[in-house]
């Protein structure tokens, strides 16, 4: 999944981020660290670009019965 993620931030962004991956009981957690000049690109106008990305990536989290979260911070 994490694969997935840095695929589709390489096609919104570039660069200018990292991906950090965290288990807490049982679910799975990507904290995406982005520049701040980028930042707006990957959330988009009201959160609609960053909901995609978290859609995506749940529906391929469903296929391997896992839970996923997208955490988006500035760097």
């Amino acid at each position: 999944m994490k694969e997935l993620l840095e695929y589709l931030l390489n096609s919104l962004i570039e660069d200018g981020y990292e991906i950090d991956q965290k288990e807490e009981n049982g679910k799975t957690i990507f904290e995406v660290k982005v520049v701040p000049d980028k930042i707006g690109l990957l959330i988009g106008k009201r959160g609609r670009i960053i909901k995609a990305v978290q859609d995506i990536v749940k529906i391929k989290a469903r296929l391997e019965n896992k839970i996923v979260y997208i955490k988006v911070v500035e760097k």
